[in-house]
């Protein structure tokens, strides 16, 4: 009898410790393969990364895109300040009321979500020092939405596609313009379409010979 309440008495902690940590198990789970998050700039003048820059105080992280609608602080100067290096899924822009320049001294890693001004017309600069490709990506404009770049567009070491879209026609206005691409020994890039006289229009300056350890295979498709 004793033996046979200690076995039920064991049997019942470790059923109950079981559930418990199946569960818990699964909650890590769910979070873990959770999607991106779309997080919206607010109206508040602060740098972008503090959390009362954006709509429910949460800075965007490696999962979410940063996003710039109706009710987002735009213009240039001090309203788009990135002053640490941060990482973001992409930066995707919805009807905001005017131009957005990001700048500031911090480094800005993108992921696959990459650069989207398809559902806007307004334009978007980069001047941070560094743009950072993690990962292959698509950069868009749209009818009178220009994309400027100005910032170094670093891929690392390994191979990188960056495809161009836009839904218009190219012109002037909603060209996308890339200055300056830097890469390790072994990197190399894609650009997919890229053509001149297709959709969008494509600026590309390659960084100039004098830094040394630039060394890039260029495909362009």
């Amino acid at each position: 009898m004793k033996r046979y309440f200690t076995a039920v008495f064991l049997a019942g902690f470790l059923s109950t410790t079981g559930r418990i940590l199946i569960c818990a198990f699964l909650m890590l789970l769910l979070v873990s393969t959770a999607g991106a998050v779309d997080i919206n700039r607010n109206l508040t003048v602060t740098n972008l990364q503090n959390g009362t820059a954006w709509t429910g105080g949460v800075v965007p992280g490696s999962g979410d895109v940063a996003v710039w609608t109706t009710g987002s602080r735009t213009g240039g100067a001090t309203n788009n300040q990135l002053n640490t290096d941060t990482e973001w899924q992409g930066v995707k822009l919805v009807t905001p009321g005017g131009l957005i320049t990001i700048n500031g001294v911090g480094n800005l890693t993108l992921g696959s979500s990459g650069i989207d001004l398809s559902a806007s017309n307004s334009n978007l600069t980069f001047t941070l020092p560094s743009v950072i490709l993690a990962a292959n990506q698509t950069w868009s404009s749209n009818a009178t939405g220009q994309l400027t770049m100005t910032s170094n567009v670093t891929i690392g070491d390994g191979p990188r596609t960056l495809s161009f879209a836009n839904p218009d026609a190219p012109s002037t206005s909603n060209k996308i313009v890339v200055n300056r691409i830097f890469g390790g020994s072994g990197s190399s890039l894609t650009f997919l379409n890229a053509n001149a006289g297709t959709s969008p229009q494509v600026w590309v300056q390659m960084a100039a010979a004098a830094n040394s350890g630039v060394q890039m295979d260029l495909t362009i498709g």
